[in-house]
């Protein structure tokens, strides 16, 4: 499973990271969640410690990676924990 973790944004509800395939998963405020491939690591933790989820997300990932909506029956292979669970600082 992948763990999703929860941003507090008002844009992306929460972000997921598989390190070995270079896929960032990204859920939004519509339920929707994309999958975009060969992110940087670098990539996935700037959008981690942005200030602005959806800012950093227009600016380096929108229209730079290509992103496919997942079927809803994929859902099933996210977890979501929260940002103390995942031990991670989001803004």
């Amino acid at each position: 499973m992948i763990e999703m973790v929860e941003t507090g944004s008002s844009f992306i509800v929460s972000i997921g990271y598989d390190i070995t395939r270079k896929m960032m998963f990204v859920e939004f405020k519509s339920g929707s969640i994309f999958a975009y491939k060969g992110i940087p690591k670098a990539i996935h933790n700037g959008l981690i410690a942005a200030s602005s989820k959806g800012n950093f997300f227009n600016n380096n990932v929108r229209n730079v990676y290509k992103g496919v909506r997942l079927p809803p029956s994929d859902k099933s292979k996210f977890v979501k924990v929260s940002q103390a669970q995942a031990g991670k600082i989001i803004n």
